[in-house]
């Protein structure tokens, strides 16, 4: 047995990469104008009543976009994004 110290082994390490939050989106100006009215939706919905759980909230946000953009294929990865951005920059 040697006596020289034990190397420290390197943990691995995740690189975040940014969502491309424009991805579903048409433009960036569309995503975050979207990001904008589903915040102000849900604090408009924490004043008036607040959600009892997580999937009231989603399922008010699914609603809007399918009211703006329609019941699209496209509808659910624009609400993926949504999500995504939220867990992100808001602790949703």
């Amino acid at each position: 047995m040697s006596n020289k110290p034990r190397k420290k082994k390197k943990k691995p390490t995740k690189k975040c990469r940014p969502v491309q939050a424009s991805s579903a989106f048409d433009n960036y100006e569309q995503y975050e104008t979207t990001m904008d009215n589903v915040i102000q939706l849900l604090n408009t919905q924490y004043d008036i009543a607040p959600p009892k759980d997580h999937d009231e909230e989603i399922a008010l946000i699914y609603q809007y976009l399918i009211d703006k953009f329609g019941d699209t294929s496209t509808t659910t990865f624009k609400l993926h994004e949504v999500l995504i951005s939220m867990v992100r920059n808001f602790n949703f």
